[in-house]
């Protein structure tokens, strides 16, 4: 839960995200706040502790494919940025409806 928000459907929240991406392999990374981390944690079906490490640990590995995780706390309370080889994306705010 971020901010009263939840992701009941992570699957379906990563695919509205990174719908019109290119399918060619390139260096993505999620940049996001811890609250958003324990978010995507909960809603995933695998939380164990191997394949979650505890922030601000940089993850990588299934859960966004090539994608890590980089927990930063300067986006503020359910914020996150998806970048692309260093370049920005998107961001957004989870709960928000603010996603750009």
């Amino acid at each position: 839960m971020v901010g009263g928000a939840v992701i009941p459907d992570l699957d379906g929240w990563l695919t509205e995200e990174t719908e019109g991406l290119p399918p060619v392999p390139k260096q993505y990374e999620l940049h996001c706040h811890p609250d958003v981390f324990l978010a995507l944690r909960k809603a995933s079906d695998r939380q164990d502790a191997e394949y979650w490490p505890s922030p601000p640990v940089r993850a990588g590995g299934p859960l966004f494919g090539s994608a890590a995780i980089l927990v930063v706390t300067h986006l503020g309370s359910g914020g996150w940025e998806l970048h692309e080889d260093g370049e920005l994306l998107k961001s957004g705010r989870l709960g928000s409806g603010e996603d750009s």
